[in-house]
């Protein structure tokens, strides 16, 4: 389709044959078919992003979130290929391209946080619980928690304890895990964690019962020590237009009038200043990963060398 340049995959290092894609796609799908190559290949992305919205709605509408609340981060090396055209499924207002996509998993591992869990099961009813056990054990979770996390070289500022706890409605078989509120474990801390089992119940079931016994099952603290801390870079300023021209590619995209291979400017990420904008069809390129912005999506860069797309028309999907 054109939306990877073959010349310059992974920076040039590893030359593509477009060629072989595409007598592969005739063979395999749009002579069985009876279609063209180009919409041979647009229904195979067709399928593939149908899977990843399948997978953002397992975590997201199903688990109580709305999508059209947050924006879609694209990162790997292919997230940013398909980010658009899944966003605009689900109805996603924006779409955030790092600065390395393809680096994304891996500066997350070199920053994440430690954490350690420490669990106890501990079964009441919260409504007759032993408030002086419940403190008890909660303060032997957070000794062991914090112990590890000085073993491991962590300085206490770095340290941060949370406390949950697992409920279920009395008779139920599964719990929910709630989160619990830091201070004194009081009248008030029992109270507060009953609205936060049936607020979550809610989230997750879409019902609660505010009627019935609510049973404590485990105790648990989570031992936190924060990672390094980066500063996200800041570029030079620009105009709305890239000071770079593009190169002039042909890339195909199903218009809504039909599939068309359209005249497309692709620039290159590292000559982006902040400020720039770009309307689609428009395509990025960089080492690590491509950015297709489609036609009637717009993108700006930001102060942080992000590139932020949203959707400004009816267009396919």
């Amino acid at each position: 389709l054109g939306r990877v340049n073959a010349e310059n995959f992974l920076g040039g290092r590893l030359p593509l044959d477009p060629a072989l894609s595409h007598s592969t796609v005739e063979r395999a799908l749009a002579r069985p078919l009876g279609m063209s190559v180009e919409e041979a290949a647009l229904g195979a992305i067709r399928r593939l992003t149908h899977n990843m919205v399948h997978a953002i709605e397992e975590s997201s509408v199903r688990k109580g979130y709305d999508p059209r609340d947050f924006a879609l981060a694209a990162f790997g090396g292919a997230g940013p290929l398909f980010a658009c055209e899944i966003a605009a499924e689900l109805s996603i207002p924006r779409v955030i391209v790092p600065l390395y996509p393809g680096l994304t998993s891996a500066i997350g591992l070199l920053t994440a946080d430690l954490r350690y869990e420490f669990s106890r099961t501990e079964l009441q009813l919260v409504s007759q619980a032993d408030i002086g056990r419940i403190a008890g054990v909660f303060a032997e979770l957070e000794e062991a928690a914090r112990r590890q996390l000085e073993e491991d070289g962590l300085d206490p500022e770095a340290m941060v304890f949370v406390r949950q706890a697992d409920c279920r409605y009395r008779g139920q078989g599964y719990e929910l895990c709630a989160p619990v509120a830091d201070g004194a474990i009081d009248a008030g801390f029992l109270a507060a964690l009953r609205r936060a089992f049936d607020a979550e119940h809610r989230r997750e079931y879409g019902s609660c019962s505010p009627e019935k016994e609510v049973q404590l099952v485990n105790l648990r603290v989570v031992g936190i020590g924060r990672g390094a801390s980066l500063r996200p870079p800041e570029i030079d300023a620009g105009d709305a237009s890239p000071g770079v021209p593009p190169a002039l590619r042909p890339v195909v995209f199903d218009t809504g009038s039909g599939v068309h291979a359209l005249d497309t400017p692709h620039f290159p990420r590292a000559a982006l200043l902040a400020g720039n904008r770009f309307t689609g069809p428009a395509v990025i390129e960089q080492a690590d990963s491509t950015t297709v912005i489609p036609p009637g999506f717009t993108a700006g860069v930001d102060r942080h060398a992000n590139i932020v797309i949203t959707k400004t028309e009816a267009c396919a999907t």
